[in-house]
């Protein structure tokens, strides 16, 4: 079962701020050359997109410590595309695996490993946006 927090509907896009914050984030770190920081500012940036998706249309959002579980949270979105939603969870958790290494582990990513999950972040972070209202 998968932990979930209620959230206002309206505060989505607050979250959705965050997700751009980290995105800008991320833009700048790769612009100065710190490939961790690029690459945990854009795992950031995709689980605040997502968590903005799921407030807007369930109203809540992930709330354990299995982040992946979020992926099976934004699959259960009615009125979106079923396959969709499918790819874009997979496109999720491809960004999570990133997460434990990112922040606890001895990896020290390289600038391809940064530039390829900063186009990942950049194509869900873009997704979201087309599902949500300006």
């Amino acid at each position: 079962m998968v932990e979930t927090q209620k959230v206002d509907k309206h505060l989505y896009s607050n979250y959705l701020k965050k997700a751009q914050e980290y995105l800008e984030g991320t833009k700048d770190e790769l612009t100065n050359k710190r490939w961790n920081l690029a690459v945990l500012a854009g795992v950031h940036c995709t689980i605040s997109a997502c968590d903005a998706l799921t407030i807007f249309f369930l109203g809540k959002k992930h709330k354990g410590i299995k982040h992946a579980d979020a992926a099976k949270l934004l699959a259960s979105i009615e009125g979106l595309d079923p396959k969709e939603l499918r790819e874009k969870s997979s496109q999720f958790i491809s960004v999570l695996d990133f997460k434990t290494p990112a922040e606890y582990g001895k990896t020290v990513f390289k600038e391809s490993d940064a530039r390829e999950l900063a186009k990942r972040v950049g194509r869900f972070y873009s997704w979201v946006r087309e599902k949500l209202p300006e």
